[in-house]
């Protein structure tokens, strides 16, 4: 009997030195699946799966974690595909929707510094699109008020500057030729006003002065006020 009681107890040892090894390895399987340390959190209930294999808790546990992997490779994927749809709309220039994009996959992840980086320079590039917005528009103002004054040249000149900024804009090249148009009937008035000066010259040098004075009054007709006609 003390041969047979000395072996029970020996089997208690061994169970109780089981029992702690299965606590303590599923302690530390807790603490890793808590601080979201996935794989080795599994690796963790497998070996205190090994020391009690029926137990239900650490396979409930493993089935967990492999669940976990599951969504965190679909939001992965999720998140490339975000990544891969903003990287295209920024290289089409369509800023706004890239920046949107961006922001969705930032919201999936984060700590990624690539979306935040791509963020970055979109709103930087918005920056120089205000700027150069802002520049456009006060040279356009510029511009229309020296058209309204009649300075058609330096109109020209402040409307080429405001479509150099923005070349794809049409308001600035119809005003350019606008003025072209203007420019042309000037130069056809002044032809037809100097050819009447000319004509008037030669008639009053010939003592044709009815025929002279028809000339000089057309002359003026074309620009009234200058004063060698009426002289």
């Amino acid at each position: 009997p003390k041969d047979q009681i000395a072996e029970i107890n020996k089997i208690f040892g061994e169970k109780k030195t089981l029992l702690l090894n299965y606590e303590r390895k599923i302690a530390e399987a807790d603490k890793l699946l808590k601080d979201k340390d996935y794989q080795k959190a599994k690796d963790a209930y497998n070996e205190a799966l090994t020391i009690k294999p029926s137990e239900e808790y650490p396979q409930k546990k493993i089935f967990e974690i492999e669940n976990i992997f599951k969504d965190l490779a679909a939001k992965e994927q999720e998140y490339k595909d975000l990544i891969i749809k903003a990287d295209n709309l920024f290289n089409q220039k369509n800023y706004e929707d890239a920046l949107s994009t961006y922001q969705q996959a930032l919201q999936m992840k984060p700590l990624e510094k690539y979306p935040k980086d791509q963020i970055a320079e979109i709103n930087k590039i918005f920056g120089e699109k205000k700027t150069l917005q802002l520049n456009y528009e006060r040279k356009i103002a510029e511009a229309d008020k020296l058209f309204k004054d009649k300075e058609y040249q330096k109109a020209k000149d402040a409307y080429q500057a405001a479509s150099n900024l923005k070349p794809d804009e049409r308001y600035p090249k119809t005003k350019i030729d606008e003025i072209n148009s203007i420019f042309a009937a000037l130069a056809l008035k002044d032809k037809e006003y100097n050819d009447l000066i000319n004509n008037g010259d030669k008639l009053l040098s010939q003592k044709k002065y009815n025929d002279a004075i028809d000339s000089y009054q057309k002359a003026l007709a074309v620009k009234p006020n200058e004063k060698y006609p009426k002289d």
